[in-house]
């Protein structure tokens, strides 16, 4: 396998991938990485998205609708937040930090980036703010193609995740 192939297997087992983690996964130096990854965008195999300071990449065969989400979903604290509102009837903000478990400022943090991504939108509801997934057939589309990519296998409550949705 040459280091193209390489690296475009990398990309598509792990959508989403910084080029750190290539290098770290392929074993290449950076200049290696840079060269083949300007390489596959050239000829239209691989994608980038740069939302953050940092460029994600994607097979070309992933709709850039789906860029958004699956960043979101490599970040264990932005997974668990979107899980814990997918799982949760209308939940508030409090409703949230008591079933994640973590600092009101952390969820508040993950929050505003799902938020900001249009993923999750923030309701009224009976006089309380809520929060909901914005897109769940999207939600749902890219979590059943990208699911093993995206998740350990120790995922506690998968079905669940798949049956809120």
């Amino acid at each position: 396998m040459n280091n193209s192939e390489k690296i475009l297997r990398i990309i598509t087992n792990n959508p989403g991938v910084y080029v750190r983690e290539i290098i770290k996964k392929s074993k290449l130096s950076n200049g290696v990485v840079q060269y083949h990854l300007s390489k596959l965008k050239k000829n239209n195999i691989i994608r980038s998205d740069k939302r953050t300071r940092y460029n994600r990449y994607y097979t070309i065969d992933i709709p850039e609708d789906e860029f958004p989400i699956i960043a979101n979903i490599r970040k264990k604290s932005k997974q668990s937040l979107l899980f814990a509102i997918i799982t949760s009837k209308d939940p508030t903000f409090s409703d949230i930090v008591e079933k994640i478990q973590k600092s009101p400022s952390t969820i508040s943090w993950n929050i505003s980036g799902l938020l900001k991504d249009g993923i999750i939108e923030k309701l009224q509801k009976n006089k309380k703010t809520i929060y909901k997934v914005k897109n769940k057939k999207l939600l749902k589309q890219t979590l059943e193609k990208e699911f093993s990519k995206l998740f350990s296998k120790s995922l506690e409550h998968d079905e669940d995740i798949f049956l809120a949705l």
